[in-house]
């Protein structure tokens, strides 16, 4: 059985052509200051790329593909970061959002690179991004006497509402991120172990089980 599973999976293929119509490539012009090595995230919004680095560069901001600032403010200081645990774009008010678990702090600048606020955050979380001018927070993992489960803020990092509760059985397995998918209305959640996917944004959770294609509300 093992074998044939093995035999079966060699087998399979992805074409491209089944769900790409075509593939364009992008030159991005940087300098000797701010090399990107490796992303770790990246964003578009109309003429500006914005994606962070895995090695310590910070976030990189091109606009028509030329390098127009890196946000590398690593310190201690009012208008610096410890880490970059993650980040999101408020696009509505051209806001790059930076929280740091390590200060426990959602840190913004603007496209442009310019400091615009810090704000408490105290609640670890995995991931986050910014939809409509409310933040959803996602955490994971079942931690005791701390909030996990699927949470709102408003656009200073207080918090708002509990989305999806926290669930010692079902961890919601973002430990893969392949499993979210992040757009300009919501979240999207594929449910490993129920096996359900899931629509979440700040106001509603609905989800669809894949088994009974079956569509249900829980708010």
């Amino acid at each position: 059985g093992s074998e044939m599973c093995i035999r079966d999976r060699k087998k399979t293929k992805i074409r491209y052509s089944e769900f790409v119509d075509s593939v364009s490539y992008l030159t991005l012009y940087s300098n000797d200051s701010c090399i990107v090595s490796q992303i770790r995230q990246l964003y578009v919004d109309s003429s500006y790329i914005i994606l962070s680095d895995r090695n310590g560069n910070g976030i990189c901001v091109f606009q028509n593909n030329k390098l127009l600032c890196n946000i590398a403010h690593y310190g201690r200081g009012p208008q610096e970061f410890i880490t970059i645990t993650g980040f999101c774009l408020d696009k509505s008010n051209k806001h790059i959002c930076i929280y740091d678990n390590e200060s426990r702090k959602l840190v913004k600048y603007t496209y442009n690179g310019a400091f615009v606020g810090k704000y408490p955050l105290p609640d670890l979380m995995r991931s986050f991004t910014n939809v409509k001018g409310k933040f959803i927070c996602i955490q994971p993992a079942y931690l005791r006497k701390m909030r996990s489960g699927i949470w709102t803020t408003d656009s200073e990092g207080k918090f708002g509402k509990v989305l999806v509760p926290e669930n010692s059985d079902n961890v919601y397995e973002a430990l893969y991120p392949h499993y979210f998918n992040y757009n300009d209305e919501g979240i999207s959640y594929y449910d490993r172990y129920d096996n359900r996917l899931f629509f979440i944004t700040p106001d509603s959770v609905s989800y669809t089980h894949l088994r009974a294609h079956e569509t249900r509300s829980n708010l």
